[in-house]
C-alpha cells in the first residue's frame, strides 16, 4: 500500500507552482470552521458560541436539526437549545459539515461539484467514526473530524482547474487511481494540497500530517486506531461515484483484520456508513413524515448500540455470513462485465426482468440502448487496448448520467442498455437527454498523446403505466429500432419514443 512521496517533499517545480496558485485562492481564515476544528466538541457553551458567531452557519445547522429532528417536538430556533436537545458532539459534527460546505461554495465551484465533494466528505467522516467505534471507541470524535477534513484539498484543486475534475478525471485509464491522476496533472494530490492548506491556517502539524497520509498505511503511527480509521475513510469514493475496485480490495483486507467482529461483510459496513450519513444531515425518506422520527440519528449512542448488536449477530451467525459472502461474490462475478464493471448481459436481463415483474403495469418504464459508432476503426487504428479504454470511458459516463438504482448493462461488444423503472414520461425524456448530453462531444485518452472521440447512437423508449405489461424483449427491440434510425441518420444523438404497443411496435417519434 506504500505510495510515492508527496511532491512537496521532493520540491517538484510543478507541485511548487500548484501550491503558489493555491495560496492565491486560499481564504485567509475559513470563518468558524477553523474554530470548530480547534475545539474537542465536548463543551456545550463553546460549541454554541462558535456557531452563533456566524449567522449563515447558525441558519444551516438549525435547518439540518429541524429537517431531521422529531416532528413531535417544536421547531428548534436557537443553537443552545439544539445543543441541549442533541448534545454538544452531534451539533459540533453538524457544524463542521456545514462549515466545510460553505467553504466549498465560497470557492466559486458549481453546485454539482460542491454537492458531490460535500456528500463524499460526510460519508468519509461517518466511515472514520464507525471504524473507530469498532477499533477504539475513544477515538471516534477525532476520527469523525479527520475524516471530514481529509479531502479538504479537493475543492481547492477543483478551483484551479474545474474542467479536469468535471470531464477528464472520469475518463482516466483504469490503471490510474484518483490521486495518481492528480499528481500527473498538478504535481501533487488533494491530500498534499489539504495538508498545505491546514499548515497555512496554523492547524497543528499532527493534523496536517494525518491529512497528508490518509491514503497510506505504510508509516508507523503512535495512534494506530486513528490511522486505521482514517485510512478506511480514504477508501471511499471522492465524489458520488462508485468505490474503486482496488480500494474495495483494500477495504476487504482491512475488514478481515479489524471489522469482522462488528460487520459481517464490507457491504454491511458500507451500507451502515451511507445510512448514517443520510440520517445525520438530511431527511430519512423511508420515515419522513411519520410519527417515529426522532433526534436519535444524531446521537453517537445509536452508532455504538448498532455496532454492539451487529457484533452479537455476527458471533451467532459467523459461519452463515461467510457462506453468504461467498455466494454474493460469485453472484457479483457472474453478473458483472469484468472490463467495464457494469452488468453483463446475463446480469442485466436477470435484474431487469425482476424489476419489470415487480412494477408490472403500475409504473412507467424507460429503456435505452446505446451503440458506439465507428468502434471497429478505433480497434484497427489504435489497437484493442484503445478500444477497451473507450468502452471503460463510456461505461463511466453512463454511471455518471443515471442514478445508482438504475440498471446499466453491456449487452455485448459496444452495445449498452439502461433500464429505469417507476418513472413518468417527462422524467424519462429528461433522463435520456441527460445521458445524451453527458456522452456528447466527449473524448477518451487512449495514449499519452492521443484521444479519440466518443460517437454513439442512442434509442430511448418510454412505456407508460396502464398500457398493458411490456416484456424486456419488446422494450429492447423498440429501443434497438430507434437506435438504428439514429445511426442511419449519420449523426450521433438520441431518438426518443413515448409509446410501445403490446406487439412491440412504436409510434414514429421525433428526433431529439
Amino acid at each position: 500500500m506504500a505510495q510515492s512521496p508527496p511532491p512537496s517533499r521532493v520540491a517538484a517545480p510543478q507541485a511548487q507552482q500548484t501550491l503558489a496558485r493555491l495560496d492565491g485562492v486560499l481564504p485567509m481564515r475559513p470563518g468558524p470552521l477553523l474554530d470548530l476544528l480547534a475545539c474537542d466538541g465536548k463543551d456545550p457553551r463553546q460549541i454554541t458560541k462558535i456557531i452563533e458567531r456566524d449567522p449563515t452557519l447558525t441558519a444551516r445547522v438549525l435547518g439540518v436539526v429541524n429537517s431531521a429532528g422529531n416532528r413531535r417536538l417544536n421547531e428548534i430556533t436557537a443553537v443552545g437549545r439544539a445543543v441541549l436537545q442533541l448534545g454538544a458532539g452531534p451539533v459540533h459534527a453538524i457544524g463542521l459539515a456545514m462549515g466545510l460546505q460553505s467553504l466549498s461554495e465560497n470557492l466559486g465551484l458549481d453546485k454539482e461539484q460542491v454537492t458531490a465533494v460535500w456528500n463524499a466528505s460526510v460519508r468519509k467522516a461517518e466511515a472514520a467514526q464507525l471504524a473507530a467505534l469498532a477499533i477504539d471507541p475513544e477515538r471516534k470524535a477525532s476520527a469523525y473530524t479527520l475524516g471530514l477534513i481529509a479531502d479538504l484539498g479537493l475543492p481547492m484543486l477543483m478551483t484551479l482547474d474545474p474542467a479536469f475534475y468535471r470531464d477528464r478525471l472520469a475518463l482516466r485509464p483504469a490503471t490510474q487511481n484518483w490521486s495518481d491522476a492528480e499528481r500527473a496533472h498538478f504535481g501533487l494530490d488533494h491530500a498534499e494540497a489539504g495538508a498545505h492548506v491546514l499548515q497555512q491556517w496554523g492547524v497543528s502539524d499532527e493534523t496536517s500530517d494525518r491529512v497528508r497520509h490518509h491514503h497510506q498505511l505504510s508509516e508507523p503511527r503512535d495512534d494506530a486506531a486513528l490511522t486505521l480509521a482514517l485510512f478506511v475513510a480514504g477508501l471511499l469514493p471522492h465524489d458520488d461515484g462508485e468505490i474503486d475496485p482496488t480500494d474495495l480490495d483494500r477495504l476487504m483486507a482491512v475488514h478481515g483484520r479489524v471489522l469482522t467482529h462488528a460487520y459481517a461483510t464490507p457491504d454491511a459496513f458500507l451500507g451502515h456508513v451511507y445510512a448514517e450519513s443520510q440520517r445525520r444531515l438530511g431527511r430519512d425518506p423511508s420515515r419522513d413524515g411519520g410519527p417515529a422520527l426522532s433526534p436519535q440519528p444524531f446521537l453517537d449512542a445509536v452508532a455504538a448500540n448498532t455496532v454492539h448488536l451487529v457484533s452479537q449477530l455476527c458471533a451467532m451467525k459467523q459461519k452463515h455470513s461467510r457462506h453468504k459472502e461467498d455466494l454474493s461474490t460469485l453472484r457479483f462475478e457472474a453478473f458483472t462485465d469484468p472490463l467495464t464493471k457494469v452488468l453483463n448481459r446475463r446480469g442485466f436481463f436477470s435484474l431487469a426482468e425482476q424489476r419489470l415483474t415487480k412494477t408490472a403495469d403500475t409504473a412507467g418504464v424507460c429503456c435505452m440502448l446505446l451503440d458506439l459508432n465507428d468502434f471497429k476503426p478505433v480497434n484497427d487504428r489504435h489497437g484493442h487496448d484503445a478500444g477497451d479504454l473507450l468502452l471503460r470511458g463510456i461505461a463511466k459516463l453512463l454511471r455518471r448520467a443515471v442514478s445508482r438504482s438504475d440498471l446499466i448493462g453491456r449487452l455485448g461488444g459496444d452495445e449498452f442498455a439502461v433500464l429505469i423503472t417507476d418513472i413518468d414520461e417527462h422524467d424519462a425524456r429528461v433522463a435520456a437527454s441527460r445521458l445524451r448530453d453527458t456522452c456528447l462531444d466527449k473524448r477518451v485518452r487512449v495514449s499519452p498523446d492521443q484521444t479519440v472521440p466518443i460517437r454513439f447512437s442512442l434509442g430511448a423508449v418510454y412505456h407508460a403505466a396502464g398500457l398493458g405489461p411490456a416484456s424486456l424483449d419488446q422494450l429492447l427491440a423498440a429501443a434497438d429500432e430507434l437506435m438504428y434510425q439514429r445511426k442511419r441518420g449519420g449523426q450521433p444523438g438520441l431518438i426518443f419514443s413515448s409509446y410501445v404497443g403490446s406487439d412491440g411496435s412504436t409510434i414514429l417519434p421525433g428526433q431529439s
